[in-house]
Order: structure tokens, then C-alpha cells, then sequence
């Protein structure tokens, strides 16, 4: 019989295999070859762009502001590309370039930035001299294949915040992270990653601050001095160029300033967002959700807003209606909107397979969704069965995605719930080899993915609000990237009712605002789990005073509406509630605020008290501030007490006579029915009476409460119509509330803006001054009244001229 191969045949396979072998460990051993940035070659300013070479890389530097600069490194020239997070283009240049033998300095009016030659490292520096940050001597920025690195020095009393919505310690340092966003349901404290990805922080040390920004949508790692030996900190890309902002704003508020400055803020959301929300997975039939909401305005629970979720759908497909559960849709909407209602759908982005089902025969028509390199389209599994998920990073796919809404909006739908847009899949495991458009540019979806939600709010954003006739839109999204807060409210998403997971939730809160996102909430009490009573009370507690009320809820558990425990937590739940509606001034001056500094709702002490060490603590990382003058303290479920520490002044507890007078560690009451909370010394909170409804109108007279301090304190009181933009050209209410302790004055500037006041009077509360004798309006006597030992009170008109009260 004749050989299949005679001898020599096979000697020279086996001779291929092994250079085959050969070659492909080559390639693996080069693919892992890490390469430094080596030594300076040149330096090239053309305009405000300043290009350095080096052995392995090109480096550029831009000034946006003079305490915000931008650098870039990649091994390749440097293209101009689009970012998703950044609006804003360099404003300005360094002021001087010095080119010396060792190193190259750059000046702005606020930094200065060395860039060292022999190797290639980037500090910079105080004008003063003061070194804010600096890359590590021994690595600074290096290759391992397609993935690069930056390493920074560590101080040895460096803190790190921000970097979203991660579940460990506000303070990050000591512990690695990364982004990819990734669907977490049942997550706990130390999963990582979550849902979204922000991957920006702050840093505190030797009473100096910094803050980083890597814009790169691929995968990004952070190991924030986790088995470093304390040496050095990194941030790493998977592919794609280094690219990060570097603020050297002194000050963690001015960086957050500077940080939504660069990547944008929010739009003040409806006023009707501020109240109290409802919804449960899920709510249907229609009878179903009409119980819920007379319930609550018969036994006079303040709600706003209720949610549907994916039972309303017709088998799950977005922007249908179920002829079973919703049969008549717009007219339950309407009998919600007579009871002070407002309706809010879930919209996942998975798009049914279906023929005859007009989003998805339409999207297809248009070759809009995301696909193989090989051009089929993919198809995972999720509610709906066999799905396609829209390519968000086509103009068109978002255009005509935010059309699809009026499917919605021509029904009453005023609020829309992106949910499952990380995006998930049945299996979690979304291969990254999908390609998406791009607008013409196509590109992996390593790239596409972690932006994949924030193009999806972007289009239901733009698409929603051309078709609400000038109301305004709420989007509240699962899943983001850096940026997404000019189009969406953000949520922890699918938590456990248990006190672990509701400090968790705050402290994701708490990290979101140092990242910037200021309109973060949670699922109150939890998402899954079938909480007591007690643990019920706790969480509304503190969502009470969180940027969003929201009783959310899953199928298959026992219900969480306030009624659900019995008459004695119906009644407690019910204050919680109502002092949210009286605090309605305060916390939509306080929204306002946000729409022009950035600065979050709920604020981690450290924003404010930054050089106090004891606000680092674990046992104190859950204390906030609550807008400038209300600091929450969290408590435990069975805790009848609580330790809390009092950042240096006096703080005065809210609903008692008691205060403190720090920095100082007390142990205060925390009885089932409240949690701790304390209005700093010269805090002014502005209040009304109670509604059932944003849409009902308080009565004609602003309660003012102003608290006896030794610092002047300033407070920004805003009103608009509450339901459209016309506040963007100048339709508002602004006044500027000013207690001068130095000369016992409260003053309140000429009002701004076109709108009237929806208050007629003023009614000052004045808490814990020394005896007052007399109050003195424009040199006249004016009548006060006592109320208690702690508080006097005046009325007068609330008129549009500046004014002020002598207090003797």
C-alpha cells in the first residue's frame, strides 16, 4: 500500500509546526512586550497645542482653563477625535514654553507643568512651587500591546474620591477598580464592575487637591495604590490613546466645577420629579394602578408620580401597549393625571424580532442595528425573546429612536425609565467583537460599549423633548459613562433590602456626585428582599433627603407601599414624606444650583470639609450634606442611637432643641420614626406649606428659617414654572438670602428674572438667636412672635426689591 506520506513528507510538516510555533509565540511575546516612553526627541507648539516627541510616543498638551490641562499620549500621531463626555475646546495657552537642557516647563496663569526629558515624565505644580501631582519615577507611562498605562506617585497621605458608582469606601485608595459596564443584578459592596463607568477622580493630600478624568470609552482599570507598596497609583486603557484632563483646582467643589464645566450639566428636571415616586415591578393591570394612586390620596400620602414597568408592554416590545393589561391607555393616564399623577414607562433598548412589528421592520429597513464584522446582525436573548439592539452611535438610529416616544407621549407618558442598557443580554456575555457604525467610522464594541447607554438617554433626551411641546423630559438611566447627566437621572439599580445595601446606595450616591452625576437615586427599600417595617423606614428616611423618592420595588415579594406595614409605619412614613414637600424650596434651589456649578445634592463631607481627617473615617463616610445647610446621618436598622460626627461649628438637630458644637463626636437619638439630621450654624432653608402634589400650590407665604451663626452664610433661592425651558431665557425667580452675623443683618437682594414669586409673604423663622429685642425693616419697628424658647418669628410682604432686617 502506498504511503500517505513518505518520510521526508513528514519530517517537513513537523519542521512547519514547529516555526509555526515558533512564529506564534513571537508574536504573543511581542503582543506583551512592554514598551516606555522613552526619552525626549522635540517640541512643537503650533496654535495653543504644544506636541512633544519622545523615543516611543507622542505627547500633547492643551490648557482649557488655566488650572485645567489636557494631555495625550499614544504611540501613534495624534488624530483630533470626538468625545461623547466633552462639550468644551481649549480656551486658552500656556503662557509660556521654556525649553531647558533637562526639562521643558509650561506656565499657565494657575500651573506649572514640567515635562522631565531623560526619561519622559509629567508633573505639575502650584505656581508657588507646591507639586500636585507627579507620574512614578520607576514606570511612568509604558505599553503592554494595545493596552497603556499611566503611573503616578503616591503621597503618603493621599486620599482618593470619586470614580462612580463603585459599592467599596468613599475613600478609594487601596483598592483596584475597572469599567465595563456590566449588568449587576445581586451585586454586592466589593463587585466590580457595575453598570456604568466614570472614570474621573479627586485627590486630597499635604492640604492640596487635584482631580484626573481618562476619556476612554474601551475598558479602563484603576488601581488607586492596591499592592503598589503605597509607591504608585495607575489608570490604564485597554486600547485606544492615554488620554486624561488634569484640574489643579485648589478646592474639591472648584474641580467638580471645572469637571461639569468639561463635560456638561444637568437641566432642572420637572418640578414634579421632586415629590414623591411609586412603582413596582410591576403594576398592572390598569385597575392595579389606579388603586395605588387613590390609595395614596385618600389616606393623604404626598406622591407625584407613578411608574409602569414592563408589564405595560404588549409581550415586552418597546413602544407598544398590552391589549390585556393596557387596554385603554391613554384614558387610564388621563384618570392618573386627575388624581396629580404623573406616568412614567420603562424603555428597554432589546428590539423584539418580529415581522410586523413596526420598530423593529423599520430599524431593520434602515440597517440600524448592531452587528458581526461578518455584517449579520446580533441577536441575543432578552425580555422579548430573540432581540436587536439598536446602534446608538448612528445620528440616524437616535433620531429616529427618540421619534418612537410618541408612541408614549401621545398617551400622557411624561417620564421614561432606560432600563437593561448596560446593554444586557440573557447570559451577560455581549461579545465585544460586535461592530458598530459610528457615523461612518466603524469601530468594535469595546469601544461602543460602555457609551452604549449614554447614546441611548442621549436620543431619548433630544427625541423627547421636541415631542412635549416645550414640557420638560425626565430620563432616569441604569447604566452611563461620564457626560450622561446632561440627559438622564441615574439609579443604583437592582440592590437587597438590607443596611449593608443602604449604605452601600449612599455611597454610591455620594461617589456620583464627586464624578458628576448630581441627580442619583436608589431603589427605596431596595430592590429584592422582603424588608421589615423597620427597614422600610430607614430607607425612606434617607431618600427623603436624596435627590429622588422613589419606592421601587420587585415581583414575586411582599408590597412596600407605606400602607403595606400597618397604621403605626403608614403614619411615620407619611411625616418622612411630608417634610419632603415642605423642604420642596430648598431642594429646588438646590437642583438649580447644580444646573450652574455641577455640585451634587448630596455632598460627602469631604467636599466641604476637606483637611478634616475624621471625615475619611469609615464609621463617618455615610454623614452628607443635604444641599448647603442639612446634614444627614444614616442609621442602621435596629439602632436606637447613633454616633455622629460634627464637623467644626454648631449644628443644630432639625426637629429637637438640641445642638453641637464641633468637631466633636456625640451620640444623638435615632428612634424608628427619623434619622439624625442637623442644619449647620447660619444655615437658611427656605420651606412651604404642606401639599399632596407639586401641581396643588402652597400657600401664599415662603416660611424662611434662618439659624444663629458666627459665619455669614449665603443662600440662592430659585423659582420657575416648574414644567418648561423658558427658564433658559430668563423666565425665572432669583433671589440671594444673606445672614450677616458681623452686623446682625439678613439681607435679600433685588430679585433676577422675569418671573414672579409664587409666594405673596415672607415669614421668618429665626432659630436660636439670642433675645431679640427688636427687628428693624428699613429703620421701622416690625411685630415679632415667639414660638418656643428657640424661635421668633415675623411676616412681612415678599416684594422684588432688595431689603433687609436689622435684628437688635
Amino acid at each position: 500500500m502506498r504511503k500517505l506520506f513518505p518520510t521526508n513528507s513528514w519530517l517537513k510538516l513537523i519542521v512547519i509546526l514547529q516555526l509555526l510555533t515558533i512564529n506564534t509565540l513571537a508574536i504573543q511575546s511581542q503582543s506583551l512586550k512592554t514598551t516606555f516612553i522613552g526619552n525626549f526627541k522635540l517640541i512643537k507648539t503650533t496654535g495653543n497645542l504644544v506636541t512633544i516627541r519622545s523615543d516611543e510616543a507622542w505627547i500633547n498638551l492643551n490648557v482649557y482653563q488655566d488650572d485645567l490641562v489636557r494631555v495625550r499620549i499614544s504611540k501613534d500621531s495624534i488624530i483630533e477625535s470626538i468625545s461623547e463626555a466633552v462639550i468644551q475646546t481649549p480656551l486658552k495657552s500656556f503662557v509660556k514654553v521654556v525649553n531647558e537642557p533637562s526639562q521643558v516647563s509650561l506656565y499657565t496663569e494657575a500651573l506649572h507643568v514640567v515635562v522631565q526629558k531623560f526619561p519622559i515624565r509629567i508633573l505639575f505644580f502650584t505656581l508657588n512651587g507646591q507639586m500636585l501631582n507627579r507620574d512614578f519615577d520607576d514606570l511612568g507611562v509604558f505599553w503592554q500591546g494595545d493596552e497603556v498605562t499611566c503611573t503616578k506617585s503616591l503621597f503618603k497621605d493621599e486620599k482618593f474620591m470619586g470614580l462612580g458608582e463603585k459599592g467599596r469606601d468613599v475613600n478609594r485608595r487601596g483598592n483596584s477598580y475597572s469599567n465595563t459596564n456590566f449588568e449587576s443584578a445581586h451585586y454586592v459592596p466589593s463587585s466590580d464592575p457595575l453598570y456604568s463607568s466614570f472614570p474621573v477622580f479627586v485627590s486630597v493630600h499635604d492640604k492640596l487637591t487635584y482631580g484626573v478624568f481618562l476619556d476612554n470609552t474601551h475598558k479602563t482599570m484603576f488601581n488607586m495604590g492596591a499592592s503598589t507598596n503605597d509607591e504608585y497609583y495607575s489608570f490604564t486603557a485597554t486600547n485606544g490613546i492615554l488620554d486624561y484632563y488634569f484640574f489643579g483646582s485648589q478646592g474639591l467643589n472648584k474641580i467638580i466645577e471645572k469637571y461639569s464645566w468639561l463635560t456638561g450639566r444637568m437641566s432642572m428636571p420637572p418640578l414634579w420629579l421632586l415629590g414623591n415616586q411609586q412603582s413596582r415591578w410591576s403594576y398592572y393591570p390598569e385597575t392595579s394602578v389606579l388603586n395605588v394612586a387613590t390609595n395614596f390620596r385618600e389616606r393623604k400620602i404626598p406622591a407625584d408620580a407613578i411608574y409602569l414597568d414592563i408589564d405595560y408592554m404588549e409581550h415586552f416590545k418597546v413602544f407598544t401597549w398590552s391589549p390585556v393589561n393596557f387596554p385603554n391607555p391613554k384614558e387610564t393616564i388621563d384618570k392618573l393625571k386627575k388624581l396629580n399623577f404623573h406616568t412614567i414607562t420603562i424603555v428597554d433598548p432589546g428590539v423584539k424580532v418580529e415581522k410586523n412589528y413596526f420598530v423593529y421592520e423599520e430599524m431593520l429597513r434602515n440597517d440600524l442595528f448592531i452587528k458581526y464584522p461578518t455584517g449579520k446582525i446580533y441577536t441575543p436573548t432578552v425580555w422579548p425573546g430573540l432581540c436587536h439592539f439598536p446602534d446608538f452611535t448612528m445620528a440616524k438610529t437616535r433620531e429616529l429612536w427618540g421619534s418612537y416616544h410618541s408612541a408614549l407621549i401621545d398617551k400622557g407618558v411624561e417620564g421614561f425609565w432606560n432600563d437593561m442598557n448596560e446593554p444586557a443580554a440573557w447570559g451577560n456575555s455581549v461579545p465585544e467583537v460586535l461592530q458598530c457604525n459610528y457615523d461612518g467610522n466603524p469601530t468594535s464594541f469595546k469601544k461602543a460599549r460602555n457609551v452604549f447607554a449614554f447614546n441611548m438617554a442621549r436620543a431619548t433626551f433630544e427625541g423627547t423633548r421636541k415631542l412635549l411641546n416645550g414640557n420638560r423630559t425626565f430620563i432616569l438611566s441604569r447604566s452611563g459613562y461620564s457626560g450622561i447627566q446632561r440627559y438622564a437621572a441615574m439609579w443604583s439599580g437592582d440592590t437587597e433590602s438590607s443596611d449593608d445595601y443602604l449604605f452601600m446606595v449612599v455611597r454610591q450616591m455620594l461617589s456620583m456626585g464627586v464624578s458628576g452625576m448630581p441627580y442619583m437615586g436608589f431603589d427605596t427599600p431596595g430592590f429584592s428582599g422582603n424588608p421589615s417595617a423597620n427597614q422600610f423606614l430607614r430607607w425612606l428616611a434617607v431618600a427623603a433627603y436624596s435627590p429622588i423618592l422613589r419606592n421601587h420595588h420587585c415581583i414575586g415579594t411582599n408590597l412596600t407601599e407605606p400602607w403595606a406595614y400597618g397604621e403605626d409605619t403608614e403614619s411615620a412614613a407619611r411625616k418622612i414624606i411630608e417634610q419632603r414637600y415642605k423642604l420642596i424650596p430648598y431642594i429646588y434651589s438646590t437642583f438649580y444650583a447644580a444646573t450652574q456649578t455641577g455640585r451634587p445634592i448630596c455632598r460627602m463631607l469631604p467636599l466641604e470639609f476637606t483637611f478634616d481627617e475624621k471625615v475619611y473615617s469609615r464609621d463617618y463616610q455615610h454623614q452628607y450634606l443635604f444641599g448647603d445647610n442639612i446634614m444627614v446621618s444614616p442609621v442602621s436598622t435596629d439602632q436606637k442611637f447613633a454616633k455622629v460626627y460634627f464637623p467644626a461649628g454648631t449644628w443644630y438637630k432639625i426637629d429637637s432643641d438640641v445642638k453641637f458644637t464641633g468637631p466633636v463626636e456625640a451620640i444623638v437619638e435615632a428612634p424608628r420614626h427619623s434619622i439624625p439630621v442637623f442644619v449647620k450654624e447660619s444655615g437658611i432653608i427656605p420651606m412651604q406649606s404642606l401639599i399632596q402634589s407639586t401641581n396643588e400650590a402652597p400657600s401664599d407665604t415662603l416660611e424662611l428659617f434662618v439659624y444663629y451663626g458666627s459665619k455669614s452664610n449665603t443662600f440662592n433661592y430659585y423659582e420657575d414654572d416648574g414644567k418648561t425651558y423658558q427658564y433658559e431665557t430668563g423666565s425665572f425667580y432669583k433671589r440671594q438670602i444673606s445672614y450677616i452675623p458681623e452686623n446682625n443683618t439678613i439681607e435679600i437682594s433685588e430679585k433676577i428674572g422675569s418671573l414672579s414669586s409664587k409666594f405673596k409673604k415672607i415669614k421668618f423663622v429665626l432659630c436660636y438667636f439670642p433675645s431679640i429685642k427688636e427687628i428693624l425693616l428699613h429703620g421701622n419697628k416690625v411685630n415679632i412672635s415667639e414660638l418656643g424658647t428657640t424661635k421668633q418669628t415675623l411676616v412681612i410682604d415678599f416684594k422684588d426689591k432688595k431689603f433687609s432686617i436689622q435684628l437688635n
